[in-house]
């Protein structure tokens, strides 16, 4: 009798792990968006993952500087290449999806969303997000990794980016 109980038991709650469905995935960190809003981020890995062809890149080597802002529902990516010893600055926005206070996923483009499937912040401002989704325009399911530390001040070419008043 024991026996058949602990295998029921066994039974129910793996069937109970495995019945959670996506909309019921949501990441804790309420006081994230209070932490990231108006802040500059330096990016030191925007690593993109496929789970298809199993190949990655890693965005933050192909550029001197790479920066995310956080403004309101929007993050904007800073990109500074430099080359023959000038500075060129790139700049993207994407939408980010905030609930109760905390980053659940971001538009990378306007078709492709991508949830977050890990993050951890540190008490020194070190912030790790793990994102993951299927790309638009391929239909290939991606991971994106980001590793980021948040600064004190704004870059200037941030700064252009975001718009944010110096």
């Amino acid at each position: 009798m024991k026996a058949t109980v602990k295998i029921l038991f066994a039974a129910l709650l793996t069937l109970g792990l495995q019945s959670c469905t996506e909309e019921a995935h949501v990441i804790a960190d309420q006081g994230l968006f209070e932490f990231v809003d108006e802040t500059s981020f330096e990016v030191t890995s925007y690593e993109f993952y496929d789970h298809e062809t199993l190949g990655n890149y890693e965005l933050a080597d192909m550029y001197a500087n790479l920066y995310l802002t956080f403004v309101d529902d929007q993050v904007f990516m800073t990109k500074i290449e430099l080359r023959d010893g000038s500075e060129t600055v790139y700049g993207d926005a994407m939408a980010t999806n905030f609930t109760a206070g905390t980053l659940q996923g971001i538009w990378t483009d306007q078709y492709t969303y991508m949830r977050v499937a890990s993050l951890d912040r540190t008490a020194e401002g070190r912030v790790v997000i793990e994102l993951e989704g299927q790309h638009e325009g391929h239909k290939q399911f991606q991971t994106i990794f980001i590793v980021m530390q948040a600064l004190d001040l704004h870059p200037a070419a941030a700064l252009q980016i975001s718009g944010l008043p110096g």
